[in-house]
């Protein structure tokens, strides 16, 4: 019988599931990382220890279930959406901590595209409301604060997928 892998990438920690085509859940391994709070308001993620993580979890929970790990058929992922962490191209290593959906210092950012008029013309393209809760605050926020960041977004050096 068929069995599905899942990864859970949640804001505490990361959990690798192992489920029957029925949803039985089988087994599971999970690790924490730590938060990182840099000032009130903002919270932040090392992403590097977030993927070691990932490796240990889906590692350790192959090795228990070796007999039918060859039955896996499928990975499905969930993560924390609105997360972001930028990426090196070259060498696929972050280049700050993951800023994390529950972050504020968006808030300045927000403030001012309202005061902008802004809030019509995001939710028009969006559907979505001014919040920080969204990864654009987040972004800008990089791109303001960390020249190293930006000019590595702007050659094509650096990106927030990977």
């Amino acid at each position: 019988m068929p069995l599905i892998l899942a990864i859970d990438q949640s804001t505490s920690a990361t959990k690798a599931l192992l489920f029957d085509t029925g949803g039985r859940l089988l087994d599971k391994s999970s690790e924490s990382h730590k938060q990182i709070y840099p000032q009130p308001g903002w919270v932040e993620h090392d992403a590097e220890e977030i993927w070691q993580n990932t490796l240990a979890v889906l590692k350790g929970l192959v090795e228990k279930n070796k007999a039918r790990a060859g039955e896996i058929a499928c990975l499905s992922i969930t993560n924390q959406r609105e997360t972001i962490v930028v990426f090196d191209r070259k060498t696929g290593k972050p280049l700050h901590n993951a800023i994390v959906w529950q972050c504020r210092r968006g808030d300045p950012i927000c403030a001012e595209v309202t005061l902008a008029g802004g809030v019509e013309k995001v939710r028009k393209l969006t559907g979505l409301k001014i919040d920080t809760y969204f990864s654009a605050s987040k972004l800008t926020w990089l791109v303001r604060n960390k020249p190293d960041i930006k000019a590595k977004l702007q050659s094509g050096d650096a990106s927030s997928e990977r």
